[in-house]
């Protein structure tokens, strides 16, 4: 299976940018997958959020899956290969569940998700880069369970709430803490159930927070390329006896 993963940052969040790359390159490169990282602008008056559906574009015809990660998000580097969680739901698009306050269906957080190379995953892909009408739709949309309908976020939500091109048929939204997590506290939650995320994602963190924790965890497996934030050696993503660091720490 040919697999790239995909970031794409600007100066502005490079600091931390930089050095989860690195914790993601190091992934990849124990897996055999392809990493690329661009800077490269295509929209003239869209966030640079938005970057994320044109480079993806522009590899996903390379590749059997591309997987795009934000750049304050990085792998654990203990993480089984991606091809494990892709065979188990043999889905085109996997996405990961948001932990807003309304959990509905569509609640989809869009910093870590994964694309088969199909032509309905590529017409998509080309409706999310570049339909500014159905952009602004989503982007315009009100009520109480819309709070985190924001830019590119709120093209893949709103794709899924109306099943824009018959996406729900070809993608699965996996549950919290199965393709990501964002809370470095949820360890002892982990730890009880016996599970680790593929990713950590310092969502809704300010830039000295994400700066430290990629830090801190680029330092950890540089040492120990087996220990997500823990003194314990593990294998095979077991939890048991493990001492964690807290967010306290950081």
């Amino acid at each position: 299976m040919k697999i790239a993963i995909i970031m794409h940052y600007d100066r502005q969040v490079a600091q931390f940018g930089d050095i989860s790359s690195e914790i993601n390159k190091m992934y990849c490169l124990k897996h055999g997958y392809s990493f690329i990282t661009s800077n490269e602008i295509t929209y003239k008056n869209r966030p640079v959020v938005w970057e994320r559906f044109p480079i993806l574009l522009k590899h996903i015809k390379n590749f059997d899956y591309v997987v795009w990660i934000d750049a304050d998000a990085f792998f654990y580097n203990c993480s089984p290969p991606l091809e494990q969680i892709i065979n188990r739901y043999n889905k085109d698009i996997l996405f990961s569940a948001d932990v807003d306050q309304n959990l509905a269906s569509d609640s989809v957080n869009a910093g870590f998700f994964i694309l088969k190379n199909t032509t309905e995953v590529i017409n998509i892909l080309n409706r999310w880069a570049y339909d500014r009408e159905l952009a602004n739709r989503f982007m315009n949309e009100v009520g109480p369970e819309l709070e985190y309908w924001i830019e590119d976020q709120a093209m893949i939500r709103g794709c899924l709430r109306y099943n824009i091109d018959n996406i729900r048929s070809i993608s699965k939204v996996l549950p919290y803490m199965e393709l990501q997590h964002f809370h470095l506290h949820e360890y002892e939650i982990l730890k009880r159930h016996n599970i680790l995320p593929y990713v950590y994602h310092a969502a809704g963190k300010n830039h000295i927070y994400r700066y430290h924790v990629c830090k801190l965890y680029l330092e950890e497996i540089s040492g120990n390329p087996l220990s997500p934030f823990l003194r314990n050696k593990f294998q095979d993503r077991s939890l048991n006896n493990i001492i964690f660091e807290g967010e306290q720490k950081i």
